[in-house]
Order: C-alpha cells, then sequence, then structure tokens
C-alpha cells in the first residue's frame, strides 16, 4: 500500500506478520518486503482485521507477531478522487521539496443480479530529494453473485510501479520496477441448518527488478518472478452457543531469479478451530497440521480464555507460531550474505495474558 511498506508488529519483524486479503494469505514468497505490494488503498477497505500474537493455529506459517487481515469493500462505491501535495523542508534543509499528485476513480453498480466494483488510480512524484521518485498504476476490479444458494466473490487486480530505491538496501542510487498480479475467487453456501461451507482460491504473481545503479543496470541488477497459489476450504458448524471449524489447505510457491534461481515448494494443511462460552468464561482452542518437505511437519496448537466484566476483560492465552524460510534467505548471494538451503522453520511458543478496561 504505496511505494514499499514494511509491516511490523508486536516486536516481529517484517517477515513474521502474515498478510490476508479478504482471509486467504498474500505473503510473498521471495521477501516479506514485497507483502503489501498490492493493488488496494485504504479507500478500498471495508475494514482491517488486526490479530495480535501467534496464529499460525489457524493460519499458518509467518504468523509469529500477528495477523492483518485487509477486506475489500463489499458495497460499490461512485466517486472520482484527485489531490496535490507540495512541501518543502525550510530553513537550512531549503533545498528539500516534493510535488505529488494523485488521482482516483471508484464506481459500482449493484442490482438483483450481484454487484461489480472497479477501482483505478495513479500517483506519481518526482521524489523529495535525488533517486526518490514514483510512478504507481493500478486496477483492482470485484463482481459479487448469487449462485446456486450461495454468495461467489470474483475479485482481480493489477499494480504496476517504479520508484527510487536510494538507501534501500545501501547509499547507491538504486532504482526498482514491481508489477503485481492478485487473482481470487470465494464461495460461501449453507449446507444444512446449522452448517456452512466456505472455498476459496489465490494466485499471486510478483515481478522484481532491481537495479544496484539505475544509471548502469548491468553492474549489479536482480530480476526475480515470484508465483503463490493457494486453495483452501473449511466447513462452519454451529454449536448451540459456539462454533467447530474443520478445514484444509494445500499451497504452490515458486520462483525464477537470475540471482536466486528456479525453485518451487508446495505445502498441505489441515486445521481445526473451536470457540465455545463455558459459563462466564469463553474459550477458543485450534489447532493446525502443515507439511512441506521443505521444513517437514509443523504442528501448531492454541488456547485462548476470556472473560468480562462490564467494560473490563480479562484473557490469557498460549499458542505456537512457525515461520517458513523466505527464498531470498534460502539461496541469496551477494558479496555480503550468502543463503543457506538447509534453513529450518523458524518456531516460538508464545504466552500472553492482560486485562482491558474502558474509562469512557
Amino acid at each position: 500500500l504505496g511505494v514499499q511498506t514494511d509491516l511490523e508488529m508486536a516486536g516481529a519483524s517484517f517477515s513474521q506478520v502474515l498478510v490476508l486479503v479478504d482471509g486467504m494469505r498474500v505473503n510473498d514468497p521471495q521477501t516479506g518486503h514485497h507483502n503489501l505490494n498490492l493493488p488496494l488503498r485504504p479507500e478500498d477497505l471495508e475494514r482491517v482485521e488486526v490479530v495480535y500474537g501467534s496464529g499460525s493455529a489457524v493460519h499458518g506459517p509467518d504468523a509469529f507477531g500477528g495477523v492483518v487481515n485487509l477486506v475489500p469493500r463489499s458495497a460499490p462505491q461512485r466517486q472520482v478522487q484527485l489531490s496535490t501535495h507540495w512541501g518543502s523542508g525550510g530553513g537550512s534543509d531549503s533545498d528539500l521539496a516534493a510535488v505529488a499528485n494523485s488521482a482516483a476513480l471508484r464506481y459500482g453498480w449493484q442490482g438483483d443480479w450481484g454487484s461489480a466494483a472497479l477501482s483505478v488510480g495513479k500517483e506519481r512524484s518526482d521524489g523529495y530529494r535525488d533517486t526518490t521518485e514514483f510512478d504507481i498504476d493500478r486496477l483492482y476490479a470485484q463482481l459479487r453473485l448469487p449462485l446456486a444458494k450461495g454468495l461467489l466473490k470474483l475479485s482481480s487486480g493489477l499494480e504496476d510501479k517504479s520508484f527510487g530505491a536510494k538507501d534501500f538496501y545501501g547509499p547507491f542510487p538504486s532504482k526498482e520496477w514491481t508489477k503485481v498480479w492478485l487473482h481470487s475467487a470465494h464461495y460461501q453456501r449453507p449446507i444444512g441448518a446449522q452448517r456452512h461451507l466456505v472455498s476459496s482460491a489465490l494466485y499471486r504473481r510478483h515481478r522484481d527488478r532491481f537495479a544496484l545503479w539505475r544509471h548502469n543496470p548491468s553492474a549489479y541488477e536482480n530480476r526475480h518472478l515470484s508465483e503463490l497459489a493457494t486453495v483452501e476450504t473449511h466447513i462452519v458448524q454451529e454449536l448451540g452457543r459456539g462454533q467447530l471449524t474443520l478445514g484444509g489447505e494445500l499451497n504452490r510457491e515458486s520462483i525464477d531469479s537470475n540471482n536466486l534461481g528456479q525453485h518451487d515448494q508446495t505445502r498441505s494443511a489441515l486445521f481445526a478451530e473451536t470457540a465455545y462460552p463455558l459459563g462466564s468464561w469463553n474459550l477458543s482452542a485450534g489447532g493446525r497440521i502443515d507439511y512441506s518437505k521443505t521444513y517437514s511437519l509443523e504442528f501448531s496448537p492454541s488456547l485462548r480464555l476470556a472473560r468480562r466484566w462490564g467494560v473490563t476483560r480479562v484473557f490469557a492465552g498460549v499458542g505456537r507460531a512457525f515461520r517458513a524460510p523466505s527464498f531470498t534467505e534460502f539461496f541469496y548471494q551477494d558479496p555480503n550474505n550468502v543463503g543457506n538451503a538447509n534453513l529450518q522453520a523458524e518456531q516460538a511458543w508464545s504466552y500472553e495474558a492482560g486485562l482491558h478496561s474502558s474509562i469512557l
């Protein structure tokens, strides 16, 4: 969301936070620096769901510090947005100045047949100093259709950007070009009086080109093409005042790079989660098994108890999380860094207890 954004939370680095779009993982298998390279802007979102702490029991790898779920708007918008920004450092820094422009169009249709929405935009700036310019084009479309007593949601998006990357990875006049394609499908329908089925598929393709010296790219240039494909399905069963979720997931990641080489890896998972009131307490528990030839078998359980007294809530929980190494950590080579193809998954147990109260 922007030129390049690293998401960190609860003491976890950008590679230890899981990013979802409408419940599906979009973490880049090359590096976590690209996790938020998405064809979405805050105005395109209905809400942002944030879960702190271990989330591997539900979502699998990379949910160390927490999980952030970006939920696109379901209701179509009709708006045009134009903006221009100018700034100057002033004083002894008067040579620092920047001009930035952005334009966005959001339009939608809704009827008995369903709804459709389109969001397009462009953002550019000459930068506040040399080699900090950017130029971004994006497109995101959604279609929602009632189908066989359920709801089918289709979405597709593209973001194409170039930007000055001075000081990103060293004190050099660098430049970077990225392009991301994001496509997904979700289907949800009831399969009984107290049971419903949710099935989802997502494909993300990311192209990255980085030139250490923009005026002499051949001196040192990296080109990467990474792909992520995930299929997930689960059943939610209502249990009186609680519920039980059972599901599975298949995932494939690949990279084609002049530095990292050509590699791919697959992962499969089964998971279960339940939430149930026990008197005045609320209990939630979950467990997930992930298998990959890259890091073998990982079991991630979690347990959490919470109780509310008026405006005060107390809670305690424990969970296990793991993070899969990225392709960069496996295979990257430069004069200062050497990857390790034998890396295993990073693992941790997290414990939490607290009290939350509202004064107003």
